[in-house]
C-alpha cells in the first residue's frame, strides 16, 4: 500500500492512543453509573429478574454472564472485572485482552438489561468491537514502556482491522435514520431532513478524499467535534453525541500531532511513562516475584496475521448485511444461523429506537400499612399528590429514569409487580408487626395538552405475608 493511501485508509497511531485513553475513560464513568442502580437493574432481586428479561426476548442464557446468576454479589464481581478492564484500557495495560474483556461484559450488560440501554450503547459496542483487533497500545502506553514498542518511529498504521473502525465511525451515520440523527445532532433541529442527511453522507465521506487528507481531516473532526459536544453538554445523560465525538479523535492526522509536539522537543508522554516504569523496576526489587512478574516485558503489538484479518473481514461482511438486511426497503434477510451469530455478537448493529419521549409526569407510589396508614414509598412521609420540584430526578439514576418511562409502556405491564414488589421486601424486611406493607398501589401523573395532569392507575400490588 502506498504512503498516500495509507494516510487515507489508516490513522495515526496518536490518534488511537487518545481514542483508547477516552474510550476506557468513557467506560469506567458509564460503569460508575450504573452500579448505583445494580440491583435494582440487574438482579434478581430488582426491577428485571431473569425470567422477566427472557420473556421478553427468548434468547440462550449463555449470551449474558449476567444472566448467568440473579445474585447481587456475583454482578458486582462481573462489575469490578469490568471496571478493571475499563482501567486498564485507559492506560493501555495488557491492552487487547482488557479491550476483548471489556466488549465481553458490555455485551452481557446490554443483553441482561436493553432497555436501559439506547443509541449511546449501540454505538459503544460497535467501537468496542473493533478495538479488540487494532494496537491501541503502540503509543501512550503502558504496554509500550514495559516492552519499547514505541520505539517505532513510523506513527501511521493503515490495517485492516484500523480500517474497519474508521468505517465505523461513519456508520453511525450512513446507516441512522432521521428521528435517530436527531439525536446525534439535536442543536440542529432547525435543519431540514434533506440537509441533515446530506451532512450525514457527505461529511464522514470527506475524511477518505485522497487529496488534501490531513487538512481535510481536521476540518471535519473540528465540524463535527463541535456540533456533538454542544449537544453532550446540554444533555444530563450519556448522549450518542458524547460517544460521537470521542470516536472522532480516530481521525486526527499526523500534521495536527506533529504540531502539538513541537514544542516539546524530544520530551512526550511515552518518555514519562517510560521513567517511571524504569523508577518502579528500580524501586521494587526487594517486592514480592510476583509482582516483579507483573512488570515483565509484554509482547510487541504484532501486525494482523491471516486468521486475525479474517476475522475482521468477514465481521465487516456481517455487519453490512445486517444493514442491508435491516433496510426498511430490503427484501435482504440473513439466514438464521448468520443472524444469531450476528445477535450475539452485537453485529447486526440494528440501532435502538430513540428514547421514550421526556415523561411531562411524575410517578406516585403509595403504601398502606397493615393499620391502615397510607404513605409515600418514594419519598417517604404523608402520601403527596403534588409535582415535584424537579420531576427528572426523582429517580436520579438516568438509566433508572429510562427504565421507569418504559414501565408505562402497555407491553411492559407485567413487569411492574417487580418494581412494587421491591417496596414490599425492602420494607418489610425491617419491620414487623401492624406497620408492616400490606399492598402497594403505582400511579402516574400523566401530563395533558392543557397543562393539568391525570391521575393514571397501573398497578395495585399485595404485599406477600
Amino acid at each position: 500500500m502506498t504512503e498516500r493511501w495509507g494516510r487515507v485508509l489508516g490513522t495515526d497511531l496518536r490518534s488511537l492512543a487518545l481514542f483508547r485513553t477516552a474510550l476506557g475513560a468513557y467506560l469506567c464513568w458509564d460503569l460508575l453509573v450504573r452500579m448505583q442502580v445494580m440491583s435494582s437493574l440487574y438482579s434478581d432481586d430488582g426491577y428485571l429478574p431473569r425470567d422477566a428479561r427472557l420473556a421478553l426476548e427468548r434468547i440462550p442464557r449463555f449470551l449474558s454472564l449476567h444472566l448467568s446468576s440473579g445474585s447481587a454479589l456475583v454482578q458486582l464481581i462481573l462489575f469490578l472485572a469490568a471496571l478493571y478492564f475499563s482501567l486498564a484500557l485507559t492506560v493501555g495495560y495488557r491492552t487487547r485482552f482488557c479491550a476483548i474483556g471489556s466488549w465481553i461484559l458490555f455485551v452481557s450488560m446490554h443483553t441482561r438489561n436493553p432497555i436501559v440501554d439506547g443509541l449511546a450503547d449501540d454505538v459503544l459496542l460497535g467501537l468496542l468491537f473493533w478495538a479488540m483487533f487494532v494496537p491501541l497500545n503502540a503509543r501512550w502506553s503502558l504496554d509500550g514502556a514495559l516492552n519499547g514498542d514505541h520505539l517505532r518511529r513510523d506513527n501511521s498504521n493503515a490495517s485492516v482491522g484500523v480500517f474497519a473502525l474508521l468505517l465505523q465511525v461513519c456508520f453511525v451515520y450512513w446507516f441512522t435514520d432521521t428521528v435517530q440523527s436527531r439525536e446525534l445532532f439535536p442543536a440542529l433541529g432547525w435543519m431540514s431532513p434533506e440537509t441533515l442527511a446530506l451532512l450525514k453522507v457527505v461529511g464522514p465521506a470527506l475524511v477518505f478524499v485522497p487529496v488534501a487528507t490531513g487538512a481535510i481531516r481536521l476540518a471535519v473532526v473540528t465540524t463535527f467535534v463541535a456540533l456533538h459536544l454542544t449537544a453532550a453538554i446540554e444533555a444530563n445523560a450519556p448522549s450518542p453525541a458524547l460517544i460521537c465525538a470521542l470516536s472522532w479523535s480516530l481521525f486526527l492526522p499526523k500534521t495536527f500531532w506533529d504540531a502539538v509536539a513541537r514544542p516539546f522537543g524530544q520530551f512526550s508522554l511515552q518518555h514519562a511513562l517510560d521513567r517511571s516504569v524504569e523508577w518502579l523496576r528500580a524501586t521494587v526489587k526487594t517486592w514480592p516475584a510476583w509482582f516483579h512478574r507483573r512488570l515483565a516485558s509484554k509482547p510487541a503489538a504484532r501486525e494482523p496475521g491471516v486468521l486475525q484479518r479474517a476475522i475482521v473481514l468477514s465481521s465487516l461482511a456481517l455487519v453490512l448485511a445486517g444493514y442491508a438486511s435491516n433496510a426498511s426497503a430490503s427484501r435482504f434477510r440473513l439466514p438464521r444461523p448468520v443472524a444469531a451469530v450476528a445477535m450475539a455478537a452485537q453485529l447486526g448493529q440494528p440501532w435502538s429506537p430513540p428514547p421514550l419521549p421526556k415523561a411531562d409526569g411524575w410517578y406516585v407510589v403509595e403504601g398502606v400499612r397493615e393499620n391502615g396508614q397510607r404513605m409515600d414509598l418514594l419519598h417517604g412521609g404523608p402520601l403527596d399528590w403534588a409535582k415535584p420540584s424537579e420531576v427528572g430526578t426523582v429517580f436520579g439514576n438516568f438509566r433508572l429514569q429510562r427504565f421507569m418511562r418504559s414501565l408505562l409502556e402497555p407491553e411492559m405491564a407485567k413487569n411492574r409487580s417487580y418494581f412494587a414488589g421491591s417496596f414490599c421486601q425492602q420494607w418489610n424486611t425491617l419491620v414487623t408487626g401492624p406497620s408492616r406493607l400490606a399492598k402497594v398501589y403505582v400511579n402516574y401523573m400523566q401530563g395533558q395538552p392543557d397543562g393539568t395532569h391525570k391521575k393514571l392507575f397501573l398497578l395495585e400490588y399485595p404485599c406477600p405475608k
